[in-house]
């Protein structure tokens, strides 16, 4: 992982989300690492310099700031214990409430680095988040880190990540969003990782990378 600045986006003395592992840093806001020019970590921190404009191409959406809590009250991280699930004996994320659909639920935290392909190759926890860039949660990150793929666990997704502008501060994040149905309490959060991501662990799956009538 790239070295990362010291910025005050740790959890520092606050209260830990139950469940947290210790040897993986909580993050409140996205870390951004040192190799990152000031000027491109500007156009997604709701800043800019002279001549340097925001990125257009990403949507402004207005969410409620309960998904921006240092520990989400949404969800909670579980050990998975049903033996017939393919991350038996690991963690996942589950709704703690009822989720309705189209809602966003939290925000993807992690490393903001360089997306060389390699990094997301070699990391299980890294995501793209627009351009050149990508968040990686190995090291650092929040509860989304746990959300687990939906293969060989449901017939479908139930949440999907995507890179918005959040219209209250100007900053770039990567959001949870769940999908075209609502998430029961109690029910696992879970994405699509991509065949990509499974054909890189030498993984071949036949399940599609996306289904439009998951978010119809």
């Amino acid at each position: 992982m790239s070295a990362a600045v010291d910025d005050p986006t740790r959890a520092g003395d606050e209260p830990l989300p139950a469940g947290w592992p210790e040897d993986v840093e909580f993050l409140t806001e996205l870390w951004w690492a040192a190799g990152i020019p000031a000027e491109v970590r500007a156009r997604y921190e709701g800043g800019g310099t002279s001549g340097v404009g925001f990125p257009d191409d990403i949507d402004i959406m207005q969410v409620d700031a309960a998904g921006h809590a240092a520990v989400n009250e949404r969800v909670r991280i579980c050990e998975i214990t049903d033996e017939r699930h393919p991350s038996h004996g690991q963690r996942g994320l589950y709704a703690a409430h009822a989720l309705a659909a189209h809602t966003h639920v939290l925000d993807y935290r992690g490393v903001v680095q360089s997306d060389d392909g390699a990094a997301v190759a070699e990391s299980d926890y890294s995501v793209h988040m627009h351009g050149a860039l990508s968040v990686d949660a190995a090291a650092a990150g929040n509860e989304a880190r746990f959300i687990n793929d939906f293969r060989g666990v449901a017939g479908r997704p139930n949440v999907a990540l995507d890179t918005y502008r959040d219209a209250a501060d100007g900053r770039v994040r990567v959001g949870v969003f769940t999908l075209n149905a609502a998430v029961a309490a109690g029910e696992e959060l879970l994405v699509t990782y991509g065949r990509a991501f499974w054909r890189a662990r030498g993984v071949q799956s036949s399940e599609p990378d996306w289904d439009p009538a998951w978010d119809d």
